[in-house]
């Protein structure tokens, strides 16, 4: 298969946690740097090589770049990152770690960006997500969450996830040797009283083993 995508940014780049300082725990050191173009207009082909011609495509992008050299800390399983459009225009990226003990880690954020661009940064207090369903893989044994309801309260945002395929697991044993689960969503709900519609994309780790961490 062959990709040839343009992508042009629609909204301003997005600096997540701190002017780009994501905290992933308390101690020095838990951090890494974290910027997004969350609305990118796209177009370009797709050749798949049992037709003749390309197909033509168009549609939104988001682009994610985090990096720093920290890892989980050794009471930190894993995580569950969301990232989501808004028919509305919206765009939300909200992430959860998970501790050994249950709780999620007091610095887990995430950031509301308006039709408009404007960002509104996200603490823990101000984000809500309720695990509705499990799947479990045949793989790996794994039990990831499958269905959720998210809630913003701070924004009027109510919204119902679903994945589009439940097996979205990846098992890389010939690269970083990591099992976790990582694709396409959509759902529907409510922002400010209206009705929406949503899509986008759901990283969750440490559900086939933990990734274990370095503090």
């Amino acid at each position: 298969m062959e990709i040839s995508l343009e992508l042009t940014p629609r909204k301003p780049m997005v600096f997540h946690g701190q002017n780009g300082l994501s905290k992933k725990g308390i101690r020095e050191g838990q951090a890494s740097y974290y910027f997004s173009y969350t609305d990118l207009a796209t177009t370009g082909s797709i050749k798949i090589p049992t037709l003749s011609s390309p197909l033509l495509v168009k549609g939104r992008s988001w682009f994610d770049h985090e990096f720093g050299s920290n890892q989980l800390a050794s009471n930190q399983v894993g995580w569950d990152w969301f990232s989501l459009h808004l028919s509305n225009g919206q765009d939300l990226m909200i992430y959860f770690l998970r501790r050994s003990d249950g709780s999620v880690e007091p610095t887990s954020s995430g950031t509301l960006v308006s039709s408009d661009g404007r960002t509104t940064n996200l603490n823990l207090s101000k984000m809500k997500v309720e695990v509705l369903d499990h799947w479990k893989s045949q793989k790996s044994g794994g039990v990831y969450p499958n269905r959720w309801k998210i809630e913003i309260p701070v924004a009027g945002i109510q919204l119902l996830i679903n994945p589009l395929l439940a097996d979205q697991e990846l098992a890389t044993e010939g690269s970083t040797g990591v099992v976790y689960w990582e694709g396409t969503v959509d759902g529907k709900g409510r922002s400010r009283g209206q009705e929406v519609t949503c899509e986008g994309y759901v990283e969750m780790t440490g559900y086939a083993g933990s990734l274990g961490g370095f503090f």
